[in-house]
């Protein structure tokens, strides 16, 4: 006797046709294989460096008390120089190309965070600099994480077999 639940063309009822009721479809990386657990770790603690040294250079530019305008352009320049030179000379280790774009954004939040503070009349020093920027590296890490397997896990449901196109 035939499941009940399975149309005669394999697929489950209240299913959109597209998605197939065998099990085994959902288990498979899309993109190919999934990389290894120390490609995270070493992006992770990529976005830590850069947000740590994005905070640190704001604080220091901010020391030589000009303008705060001109200091603000001036340190967030800086801050993306640096995130640049950090990219290209860790490029070859870094997991993929996914970690160095989001690394420019924890490089112009950051010293935004730092501004914040200059504009509060809270003027934190450079262990706190780097501490802010650490922090905020590493949420950014760890929302990415959640965002690209929340996305990767809808994509799969849509598409069980693989995205292919006509």
């Amino acid at each position: 006797m035939a499941d009940s639940n399975l149309l005669r063309d394999g697929t489950a009822k209240g299913l959109h046709p597209h998605h197939t009721a065998d099990p085994s479809n959902r288990r498979r990386p899309i993109g190919g294989a999934q990389r290894p657990p120390w490609f995270k770790v070493g992006d992770g603690l990529f976005l830590l460096v850069v947000g740590a040294e994005s905070g640190v250079t704001m604080q220091w530019i901010h020391e030589l008390e000009w303008n705060f305008l001109v200091l603000s352009l001036l340190g967030m320049g800086a801050a993306m120089c640096v995130q640049m030179l950090l990219s290209f000379g860790l490029a070859p280790l870094l997991g993929s190309i996914e970690t160095m774009a989001p690394s420019m954004v924890v490089a112009m939040v950051v010293p935004m965070l730092v501004d914040v503070f200059e504009i509060m009349n809270l003027m934190i020093g450079r262990y706190e600099a780097g501490f802010l920027g650490a922090a905020s590296g590493l949420f950014y890490f760890v929302y990415l994480e959640y965002y690209g397997a929340a996305t990767r896990r809808r994509f799969a449901l849509t598409w069980p077999n693989g995205a292919r196109t006509r």
